[in-house]
């Protein structure tokens, strides 16, 4: 498989990630493949970014509090349309279903990557955005290239190594706990949007770390918080937890085996 090089001249690439983990991963990615990125944690900030200069491909997250990635692309294509330019904009969701790529398509976004995402999938997509003329040399291919082309703790070993793994593994068990917080505060205050909004955080990155279970857990959570159904929540709530417990010890043993 040909990837992506840029030794001379480096694609730019504005990633717009709110989510700790997943913007750290995605910028590994990013470098892994010789992209040069400017990353952001909000659709806000993305504006800012894009008033202030040109970029060839935008990574957007679907999800992000206070403005997502529905309403930062519908201001940015408005902006366009008077500028006569049109940046592509690649979705990057936890949301994997065909209706969710739909409605990102239908916002204005170009394509869609689902999270978790491996520097495959992540190669799949910049090159179909990015010009053919940054194809990588060969000998790319066996540093990048993995066996297990599914996220999980393998995969993030092989394709960024033992000490950027462990970093990101660190960042997840910090954050991890907020995430888990909030959930217990939505349920406390009967708001099923911020139960939701912080499960579909956990769904993403519990399967980027091959924590499945939890990762189910978590989407079920999702599910059940936005079609309403506050006994099932509390009970699914209480799963998570210990799931997200058990993987946490069991990551760690992997890690410093």
């Amino acid at each position: 498989m040909d990837r992506l090089a840029g030794v001379t001249q480096l694609p730019q690439v504005l990633l717009v990630e709110d989510n700790d983990v997943n913007r750290s991963l995605a910028q590994r990615q990013l470098a892994q493949l010789g992209v040069s990125c400017h990353a952001v944690a909000s659709g806000a900030e993305a504006l800012e970014a894009l008033r202030r200069g040109a970029y060839a491909v935008v990574l957007m997250d679907f999800r992000m509090p206070e403005m997502d990635g529905f309403e930062a692309t519908r201001r940015i294509r408005d902006r366009e349309t008077k500028l006569g330019v049109h940046t592509p904009i690649i979705a990057l969701t936890a949301d994997n279903r065909p209706e969710d790529r739909e409605a990102c398509l239908a916002a204005g976004m170009d394509d869609h990557i689902g999270k978790p995402m491996t520097t495959d999938d992540l190669h799949r997509a910049l090159v179909r955005w990015l010009p053919a003329r940054r194809a990588a040399p060969d000998e790319l291919r066996t540093s990048l290239a993995s066996d297990d082309d599914e996220p999980g703790i393998t995969t993030l070993l092989e394709q960024i190594g033992q000490e950027a793994t462990v970093r990101l593994f660190r960042t997840w068990k910090t954050e991890t706990p907020r995430r888990l917080e909030a959930m217990r505060i939505g349920l406390d205050r009967d708001d099923p949007r911020a139960v939701a909004d912080a499960a579909h955080v956990l769904k993403s990155t519990c399967g980027l770390f091959g924590a499945q279970d939890a990762a189910q857990t978590a989407a079920a959570a999702e599910d059940t918080a936005r079609n309403g159904n506050p006994d099932e929540l509390a009970a699914l709530f209480r799963r998570l937890e210990d799931q997200i417990s058990r993987a946490i010890v069991d990551l760690e043993i992997r890690l410093t085996a």
